[in-house]
């Protein structure tokens, strides 16, 4: 049985010859009998063995122990059964049965999956939104399938970013979607089944540098796209928290329940825009009649031969016909003086024949008629539009009576203002020019008495001279003021020549501070910095030195033994910024609204010389320029005064002047 001769086998374990290595089963099997056996049992076992060409043999063993005269064991005595022939029948019945077991599962397997498509199929033909065919895609995956979730995305009308629209399983238990996920196509395993077309399994998502993490991310997933008329539409996906989960088999699955669903998903969709444009054109119809019927407006549509075919209740209001009186009759017959009829009729009948017509798409002033018979002004404008193929006229009619009457006001109210700023600048420069004449005398007497005084010897000459000098004062002081009332009145009636010229700013600045600052009677001077590239300016150099003039003289009159004031230039990329700073008095925080205000004056310059005129012309005067003038100021600290000037073209200088002087302005009130 064995192939060994006695020799071969005498002194060796039966373990060690019969038995392969690593045989464990067999090997634990001789040794459990050996055990019995020295402990006095016999036994019986079943052992597949080697022969000594190493052939498998199975064979019954069947021993017992050897006792000596004193019962004491001394070995054992066993009997080999060859079985070989009866086992490998049996292993061969075993692996039938098994294989026959196999196939009886298969083919149970292989009906509940066709049970659990048919299934699917008979409840998806009762869908037909896409909800419903995307709940019932995701909850037949999970539950007849075993997935542990399903999602289901679709191509936006775009068709660049899949929208998620189902989702079921361990983070969508309801199936319901609070945010939707968009993913871009050809973005994730998602997108590149969308932009392949073709089904995928991912082992390891870990490994795949395309996996987008989720909130409970998975370690494998299979994706099959959604495909109707040969188009991609959307993808089915599935995760699992199991790494290598998805076969084959689950993807012939997933395919068979995206080829069911892809048309019915492409119904559901088309179904569902055209109900939503059904909807859109029912509320944008509702709006527009809402619109049409609460129109400042008349509304009346006409066809081809001028019939009104619509005629809303603005309609009615200003022509005095309810609708059913003015459809179906001839809207120029009806509603249009007689002298304009022809000229709107030839209007419609050109476009009729070109396509071309001037009178079309504009504003137009023609003369109406009423019911009663009452002929008014009417703006009108009419648009053809183009329904189903058929040209049809919208025509929008306005009452401008009140408009044209107001105008009319509005005009005569103008001419009456420009009437009186005229009156009002010629008596103010009428009255200066008075004013000047007995002040001029008065100073030329003064200088004479004072010639004559100098030459006499008098006790009492130092209170004198102190009176002229007051008196001399007070005739400078009325000489600005006159000085100031006549700038402000040929500020009002646009006789300041506004003539720009490319400009030195630095060099002008120079020489106004050599000419009028430069030895001040206080002993102070002007700190001038000039920061960035200096250029040269398209501005009048007459009016800057007046705003820049004015500025520096307040700074010094309202910072009396304070440090020097400061005048800065600063070139900037668009523009330049021309600053003023002096450390005086300072302005009310109340009354910095009101400083550039004519003759306003605030409360704690009232012991200081002014005519509350200067700042109202530098402001003008910017304005002029194309310029803005701002102020801050902290009481008892100081003020800056900052104009910002734009680098201009001629274009724009010209602009601005046409704009300074198409409206009237009154500066003195």
């Amino acid at each position: 049985i064995t192939g060994y001769s006695l020799e071969e086998i005498m002194g060796k374990k039966a373990s060690d010859l019969f038995l392969e290595n690593g045989d464990s089963e067999n090997h634990d099997k001789i040794a459990d009998a050996n055990q019995k056996r020295l402990e006095g049992e016999s036994s019986a076992y079943e052992v597949k063995i080697q022969r000594k060409d190493g052939s498998p043999v199975w064979m019954i063993i069947s021993g017992a122990p050897v006792r000596n005269s004193r019962g004491e064991i001394i070995g054992s005595v066993g009997i080999h059964n060859d079985i070989t022939e009866r086992k490998v029948e049996e292993l061969e019945r075993q692996k039938l049965l098994g294989d026959l077991e196999a196939s009886n599962e298969e083919l149970k397997r292989k009906q509940q999956y066709l049970s659990a498509v048919n299934e699917f199929a008979a409840r998806l033909i009762k869908t037909s939104t896409i909800h419903e065919i995307v709940t019932e895609i995701t909850q037949n995956t999970i539950e007849k399938f075993g997935f542990e979730d399903c999602v289901v995305y679709l191509l936006e009308e775009e068709g660049d970013t899949l929208s998620q629209i189902g989702a079921y399983g361990v983070k969508d238990r309801d199936g319901k979607v609070m945010e939707a996920i968009r993913v871009p196509v050809g973005k994730g395993i998602v997108g590149s089944v969308a932009l392949s077309g073709k089904p995928e399994i991912v082992n390891d998502t870990s490994q795949d540098e395309r996996y987008i993490t989720d909130m409970v991310p998975g370690l494998s997933e299979l994706a099959v796209p959604i495909i109707a008329d040969g188009k991609t539409i959307g993808v089915i996906d599935t995760e699992h928290s199991q790494k290598n989960f998805y076969t084959h088999e689950h993807l012939e699955t997933l395919v068979t329940i995206s080829n069911l669903a892809a048309n019915k998903i492409k119904s559901a969709v088309i179904s569902q825009k055209r109900e939503e444009a059904e909807a859109a054109l029912k509320e944008s119809e509702t709006k527009l009649r809402a619109v049409i019927d609460s129109a400042l407006d008349a509304m009346i549509i006409i066809d081809g031969a001028g019939i009104i075919q619509e005629w809303n209740p603005r309609a009615r209001d200003i022509f005095g016909y309810h609708e059913r009186m003015a459809c179906g009759h001839k809207m120029t017959d009806l509603i249009i003086h007689q002298p304009f009829r022809r000229i709107m009729e030839m209007g419609i009948q050109a476009f009729a024949e070109s396509g071309k017509a001037p009178m079309l798409n504009k504003r137009i002033e023609i003369q109406s008629v009423n019911r009663d018979g009452d002929i008014f002004p009417v703006e009108f404008s009419i648009v053809p539009v183009k329904l189903n193929g058929k040209v049809l006229y919208s025509a929008f009619a306005r009452d401008i009576t009140q408009q044209k009457k107001v105008s009319e006001e509005m005009i005569n109210a103008l001419n009456r203002e420009r009437e009186l700023n005229e009156m009002k600048s010629r008596l103010i420069s009428m009255t200066s020019h008075e004013f000047r004449t007995p002040l001029t005398t008065i100073q030329t007497n003064i200088e004479l008495l004072s010639y004559h005084l100098d030459r006499e010897k008098l006790n009492n000459r130092p209170k004198l001279s102190k009176n002229f000098d007051r008196i001399n004062s007070q005739i400078e002081r009325l000489n600005v003021l006159m000085n100031d009332v006549l700038m402000m009145g040929r500020l009002e009636s646009g006789k300041i020549s506004n003539s720009p010229a490319l400009t030195d700013v630095v060099k002008l600045c120079n020489d106004i501070i050599k000419s009028s600052f430069n030895q001040h009677e206080d002993g102070r001077e002007v700190d001038f910095k000039v920061e960035g590239n200096a250029r040269e300016l398209l501005i009048d150099p007459n009016i800057y030195t007046h705003i820049i003039t004015n500025l520096l003289s307040n700074a010094f009159k309202y910072s009396p033994d304070a440090s020097n004031p400061a005048l800065n230039l600063i070139f900037m990329e668009n523009e330049l910024r021309i600053e003023v700073i002096d450390s005086g008095i300072g302005i009310p925080e109340k009354d910095l609204p009101n400083i550039f205000d004519s003759f306003f004056r605030s409360d704690n310059a009232e012991n200081i010389q002014g005519t509350g005129l200067g700042l109202a012309i530098v402001k003008e005067f910017c304005e002029m320029q194309g310029a803005q003038i701002e102020v801050e100021s902290r009481l008892c600290w100081g003020s800056r005064f900052s104009i910002t000037q734009p680098y201009q073209t001629f274009g724009e200088v010209i602009q601005n002047n046409v704009d300074k002087h198409t409206q009237p302005k009154t500066i003195l009130n």
